[in-house]
């Protein structure tokens, strides 16, 4: 039984659809070690939120990235609480509209999940399935070092204040 209508899913912001997906992770038991040294979803989903933030003011989407760390249990989850696979674009936000492209890993093709026409085309390949993202890695590592110039940067002024 689906916990989540689509109707709802589209009623958050990006930010919150993506805060959505970390909360039912955290609240189902997942962890996952990050490059910070933190286990929980919803930290490393703020970082990615706030990294977004500063390369593009707030316009950019920080689900982008999110989405391809998740492994299949998590997916499967995601998808039986009707968070993934229910009318709303997990990488975008835009409604998928009954169309069934899919955004499939391609180190373990059971990571898939339905996504729009749009993000087919710009970030899978083919015109039914999709093959993973193109320039994921160098999208991830791109956002994974803004996360770490924000990281830095906080750490750097809490040091600089000790000697002021």
């Amino acid at each position: 039984m689906k916990k989540y209508s689509s109707s709802y899913l589209h009623s958050l912001s990006i930010q919150n659809y993506l805060r959505l997906m970390a909360k039912e992770l955290d609240d189902n038991g997942f962890r996952k070690e990050w490059i910070d040294g933190t286990t929980t979803y919803s930290h490393f989903a703020e970082n990615m939120i706030k990294a977004e933030n500063a390369i593009r003011g707030g316009q950019g989407n920080p689900t982008y990235s999110f989405v391809q760390t998740l492994d299949y249990p998590a997916i499967k989850l995601l998808i039986d609480l009707g968070i993934l696979n229910n009318g709303r674009c997990p990488i975008c936000g835009a409604h998928t509209s009954g169309a069934q492209y899919l955004w499939t890993a391609r180190n373990d093709t059971r990571r898939e999940f339905h996504i729009c026409k749009g993000c087919m085309h710009t970030r899978g390949g083919g015109t039914g399935q999709g093959n993973g993202m193109p320039g994921g890695c160098a999208s991830l590592f791109l956002l994974l070092l803004a996360l770490s110039i924000v990281l830095v940067g906080s750490i750097g002024y809490g040091i600089f204040s000790l000697f002021a």
